[in-house]
């Protein structure tokens, strides 16, 4: 466990706005800055004015709340977290386990596009970039997943990755949330999954004749709250079969009609543009799917990988990051072999580093 000073507490919690957790006598006190938000709504763009009102402690069934930073000193010190003017961090925002790691994370996070690209090539060789397989303008109420064929191998490749992708989820919560007694008045794994994907489909059956009855939702996960699926206990762990498998119909119903659809156009058409040169000269393989590196969606999409060089790297900086709003692409991710370096999700705004775990391998 790493010490840090006085100074340091304060500045990660006043001026870094961290949440702190610190070893004390009795346990860990778990100590988080206190802050208001005032928004003016004549003018949302502004963003509204975080103020620093405090702190808030959190020490086994006790909370206390101090204004002052030498208020919330001495708690400290009375509960033993503070020893010879130092105190041993436990984490910062409950995943850093040193005043580094946070540091780190934060020059990560601060990383533009050229700052991104350097720092993964040429330690990567590949990368992936992600489109929808129909554009969003595409999409109406007349073609609900696009106008364009999906051609059948595709599709059932799309639904056996995104299958094979919940079942393997829904497995590892089965075995880590499921004690030995729960498992044994369940059906086996594979016929539990089963047993529920069918329930759903008969529910999703019903909402697309319009035969469910007035007040009952289209959402198994809300039928699950009410009580009313076959399974239901543990609460928790069920939610996610159900939401899991409950979405199965949804991706079968989205390859049903993309490959019964007669407009034909080619996976890579977005790279006949003449500055996408760099990546259709590079291009690795395009595969369509509902599932990647970063999310899954209910909207057919497709991965491109391709190889990372200087020209790609360069095609990044200048037109994917330099000129994003024109990009058709999102979620970038940067690979070494198979092993995934880089994953960011564009809407969501976020991006995780996985390069150490490379050297970890080695």
């Amino acid at each position: 466990m790493q010490k840090i000073t006085e100074e340091q507490l304060e500045n990660l919690l006043e001026i870094e706005h961290c949440a702190v957790s610190l070893r004390a006598d009795g346990g860990i006190a778990e100590i988080a800055p206190r802050m208001c938000v005032s928004i003016d709504f004549s003018n949302l763009s502004d963003g509204g004015n975080v103020t620093f009102k405090g702190y808030t402690v959190f020490y086994g069934e006790r909370e206390r709340t101090s204004k002052r930073f030498d208020t919330l000193v001495s708690f400290l010190r009375k509960i033993g977290a503070k020893q010879s003017g130092e105190y041993v961090l436990e984490k910062i925002n409950d995943r850093h386990g040193s005043v580094d790691e946070y540091e780190a994370e934060k020059a990560f996070m601060a990383l533009d596009g050229n700052g991104i690209t350097d720092k993964y090539f040429p330690l990567a060789d590949s990368f992936e970039l992600v489109a929808p397989f129909c554009g969003y303008d595409e999409i109406c109420d007349t073609c609900p997943e696009g106008r364009f064929k999906l051609s059948h191998n595709d599709g059932e490749r799309a639904l056996r990755a995104v299958k094979e992708q919940s079942k393997n989820m829904l497995r590892e919560l089965y075995e880590r949330e499921l004690s030995e007694a729960q498992k044994e008045k369940l059906p086996p794994f594979e016929e539990l999954c089963a047993d529920i994907e069918k329930e759903c489909g008969e529910h999703s059956l019903k909402a697309e004749e319009g035969a469910l009855d007035e007040d009952e939702s289209e959402f198994m996960c809300d039928l699950l709250s009410e009580g009313k699926v076959k399974y239901s206990e543990p609460h928790d762990v069920f939610w996610h079969f159900y939401s899991e498998l409950g979405m199965l119909r949804r991706f079968e119903r989205s390859v049903e009609i993309l490959e019964n659809n007669t407009e034909e156009r080619a996976l890579d058409y977005e790279l006949e543009k003449e500055e996408c040169a760099p990546l259709k000269n590079n291009l690795l393989s395009v595969i369509p799917t509902f599932s990647w590196h970063c999310t899954t969606s209910g909207l057919m999409h497709k991965v491109f990988r391709f190889t990372l060089n200087n020209d790609t790297a360069k095609w990044l900086k200048e037109r994917y990051f330099g000129n994003s709003d024109e990009s058709p692409f999102e979620d970038l991710a940067f690979y070494k072999g198979d092993k995934l370096l880089y994953s960011e999700c564009t809407h969501e705004g976020f991006r995780n580093d996985f390069s150490n775990e490379l050297s970890r391998v080695k």
